[in-house]
């Protein structure tokens, strides 16, 4: 589970998601794709980083939301999709 403080301005990186691999170029062995959450969140597959787009709002009911990251070897069809599931949200 992730936290994100209410506090989190627009654009800012909430975190980079911590998985090895390449995911472009030549040498790409790993497919990254924002499934669900698109609504909050955008995924920058070459940096690994999740970029807040919907401004939180806990006053407005918002205490939790979901989103699903698949994680796909380009190498190996049998390797375990990765997923983020609830991420609350906190006053700071």
């Amino acid at each position: 589970m992730y936290s994100v403080t209410v506090s989190n301005i627009l654009g800012s990186t909430l975190t980079e998601l911590p998985i090895r691999g390449q995911t472009f170029g030549p040498d790409a062995n790993i497919q990254l794709q924002l499934i669900q959450g698109n609504d909050f969140v955008s995924l920058d597959p070459r940096t690994k980083k999740l970029t807040l787009e919907k401004e939180l709002d806990r006053d407005e009911g918002l205490s939790r939301f979901e989103i699903l990251i698949e994680c796909k070897s380009l190498l190996d069809d049998h390797f375990p999709e990765v997923s983020f599931r609830i991420v609350q949200l906190r006053h700071q």
